[in-house]
């Protein structure tokens, strides 16, 4: 499943031309879909991204995740190893020991769930569950959603004003020069003498710095939900009663993955690499964004000539 990434450039869209200025705006980012967390988590998520990303419905969320259980089996799969060569036969049930309650009823997870409790076999499984379906970018029920929120909370964008007047500004011999205060776009050198013109140029710089500050914001969230993944998976391995290489806990924790009807992320080396990506990602955006700004001043060149 795709993953916001600073690597992909929001698009500009000129969607109107009205009395002050030509109106541009960036073309919707992915959103991690169907993540808000607690009240103020969704409320956060919800000015941003106004909820558009979701997939599904979560009117009967329940009654497809038992039909999803029961199409994904029992966990009695044939598990390969890492090479892909060597096939090794389902974990036994005296394997699995005290997950084998992985088959409890999806009405079970869910009461876990709603009352944010997380104790015990069948509350690791139900924080199994929910982290992967929000690391996966599943569409989360509001129960699901208020109880992520007490293990996940969005972050700000980190990137400074200097970060994001050096992605806007084109750098070029004449082009119009670009500041930014607290996230605030202002054009101070080299600006049009066209009042409607100079407008139109602080619209398109304002809407590529509050993209590249929400994809920043997405990139962090996405991250923490992995690491409570990594997390959840942990728990379930430390609180097994029965010892297993890891090769097996491996298979374990991919038996129960199909017991719960979720899908396991690899998220490792995603973790390891996040700083590296994001910062090649943030220079390639701006190398785009200097792009972009060249085609929209030629473009309302002509168009105010």
């Amino acid at each position: 499943m795709k993953r916001p990434s600073l690597k992909t450039a929001p698009k500009l869209a000129c969607t109107a031309l009205l009395g002050a200025g030509l109106l541009c705006a960036p073309a919707a980012l992915a959103p991690v879909d169907g993540v808000a967390g607690s009240a103020a988590f969704a409320k956060d998520k919800d000015d941003k991204a106004g909820n558009s990303g979701n997939k599904g419905s979560s009117g009967n969320r329940g009654a497809g995740k038992d039909k999803d259980r029961d199409n994904r089996g029992n966990g009695n799969r044939q598990a390969r190893s890492s090479d892909g060569d060597e096939v090794r036969p389902p974990l036994r049930p005296n394997e699995k020991g005290r997950w084998n309650a992985s088959n409890a009823s999806q009405k079970a997870l869910d009461a876990h769930i709603r009352n944010q409790n997380f104790n015990g076999t069948i509350g690791a499984l139900a924080q199994y569950q929910l982290a992967a379906r929000a690391a996966a970018g599943e569409e989360l029920s509001d129960a699901e959603r208020d109880a992520l929120g007490a293990f996940v909370m969005p972050r700000d964008s980190d990137l400074t004003d200097d970060d994001l007047a050096e992605a806007i500004n084109d750098g070029g011999d004449g082009a119009p020069v670009f500041s930014v205060s607290s996230g605030t776009v202002s054009c101070v050198d080299n600006c049009p003498e066209d009042p409607v013109e100079k407008a139109a140029l602080v619209a398109i710089a304002q809407a590529e710095v509050d993209a590249l500050n929400a994809e920043r914001e997405d990139d962090f969230l996405q991250a923490d939900l992995d690491r409570f993944l990594l997390d959840s998976e942990q728990r379930i391995i430390d609180d097994s009663n029965k010892r297993l290489t890891p090769e097996r806990n491996e298979d374990l924790l991919d038996g129960l993955a199909d017991d719960l009807g979720v899908v396991r992320q690899t998220v490792a080396n995603d973790l390891q690499e996040a700083g590296q990506e994001v910062q090649e990602g943030l220079q390639q955006a701006g190398q785009q964004v200097e792009q972009v700004g060249r085609s929209i001043g030629r473009a309302l060149g002509n168009i105010f000539k």
